[in-house]
């Protein structure tokens, strides 16, 4: 059975800890990519929107993450 085929918890989320680490690390990425913005190209109230967005998602991720103790980081 491949990664890909793993079980599927009580939430109906896989609970494969490298799932939700590749999440989180694209949150991160994301972050960084609206970081990088311009005001010219994007408002700022946009891109505070964006950051809410992101931060809500990223929670979601480390409540999960939290069942895998050793693999919850902080951000940079």
């Amino acid at each position: 059975m491949g990664e890909e085929d793993e079980e599927r918890g009580s939430d109906g989320f896989r609970s494969n800890k490298w799932v939700w680490e590749e999440a989180r690390n694209r949150c991160i990425r994301a972050t960084e990519k609206i970081d990088s913005l311009s005001l010219s190209k994007i408002a700022d109230s946009c891109k505070r929107t964006l950051f809410r967005l992101v931060n809500s998602e990223l929670n979601f991720i480390l409540t999960h993450l939290s069942s895998y103790p050793t693999c919850v980081k902080t951000l940079p």
